[in-house]
């Protein structure tokens, strides 16, 4: 088999809802070596699982990529010389098994048990995870606590990169199969699953991809915010500060996702209104940073958006705001 049929076949990755992968998952499990991939589409499709929103059934290419994703990510397979489908007999596919419903969103112990499956794949490794990562032997818990950020860049005629500022790790993203794959498969999953979360300031930076940590505590980002913040230059007894700037250094430090950060942003301002000042800034501003802002809003997540609508791009933070901070006990 020539390389390029390989490479091929090891970029099956396409975007999948792993709420549908759920209860397809069910589906097999209640009539386990009973039906074929046709009879399999049918009856989701009658159990109102691979359809779109509309109603209407899914094409035949997405209801085929869930059947080869849950395939190769080893959640279920043909064996018998019917090609009959059947659950796969491993210890996590049984875990999750306990702890799915049909109809009803995975829960977070279900989306970790998805998510170890999802970074334990080899090809999931190869073409996207072991770019953030400076050893080749890890897991889900080494990976969201020795992984480092990756960038996405746009190389001209290269194409697009990941690419690990740190080890300088690159993935090659050159054919619109590496794109499905990779870019819109299993960067998306790591996304849904919040192994990773991103952040993207300004089109000369780039989109910036990290692995996130769970439970990190509420205090510990409002301190981490609040040193940063000291380390910026005061006019007076105040402090002008980018929120996008301050939102991604958090973000990097601690691997929080960025609602987390911008969530605690919003309480201190909340909490401390004579201290904390919102300033917004046009979203056709905020356009103008990438010329895919229309395709892909990442973008915007990097700011504040309040009430009405406005983006919120910087805050203005007086001085007494750190001593309320510590009399009320929010850090330490």
């Amino acid at each position: 088999m020539g390389e390029n049929i390989k490479k091929r076949q090891a970029l099956w990755m396409r975007y999948v809802h792993f709420d549908k992968v759920k209860d397809i998952l069910l589906l097999v499990a209640e009539n386990n070596d009973v039906l074929r991939a046709g009879e399999l589409e049918r009856l989701a499709i009658e159990k109102g699982i691979l359809i779109k929103e509309d109603g209407s059934p899914l094409t035949h290419s997405p209801r085929y990529h869930y059947r080869k994703v849950m395939e190769h990510l080893g959640l279920i397979s043909k064996l018998n010389s019917k090609g009959c489908y059947s659950v796969v007999q491993e210890s996590r596919v049984g875990s999750l098994l306990h702890l799915i419903e049909f109809g009803k969103p995975l829960s977070e112990e279900a989306k970790e048990i998805v998510a170890d499956i999802v970074v334990s794949n080899n090809d999931c490794r190869k073409y996207f995870f072991d770019a953030f990562m400076s050893e080749d032997t890890y897991d889900l818990a080494g990976l969201r606590k020795g992984g480092d950020w990756i960038i996405v860049r746009t190389m001209g005629k290269e194409g697009t990169i990941l690419q690990n500022p740190h080890t300088n790790n690159i993935v090659h993203l050159k054919t619109k199969d590496h794109f499905n794959a990779i870019f819109w498969g299993v960067r998306l999953w790591a996304l849904e699953l919040a192994i990773t979360d991103e952040i993207f300031i300004s089109y000369k930076e780039g989109r910036i991809i990290y692995p996130t940590i769970k439970n990190v505590r509420r205090s510990e980002i409002i301190k981490q915010t609040m040193e940063l913040v000291a380390r910026e230059h005061f006019n007076g007894d105040w402090i002008t500060v980018h929120i996008p700037d301050l939102i991604k250094k958090v973000a990097l430090t601690l691997k929080v996702p960025v609602k987390e950060v911008k969530d605690v942003l919003w309480d201190v301002e909340r909490q401390f209104p004579q201290s904390v000042i919102l300033v917004p800034s046009s979203s056709s501003f905020i356009d103008i940073k990438t010329p895919f802002s229309k395709q892909d809003r990442v973008l915007f997540r990097a700011y504040l958006k309040d009430g009405v609508g406005r983006y919120i791009s910087h805050l203005k933070i007086h001085v007494d705001l750190f001593d309320k901070l510590k009399e009320g006990a929010y850090y330490g």
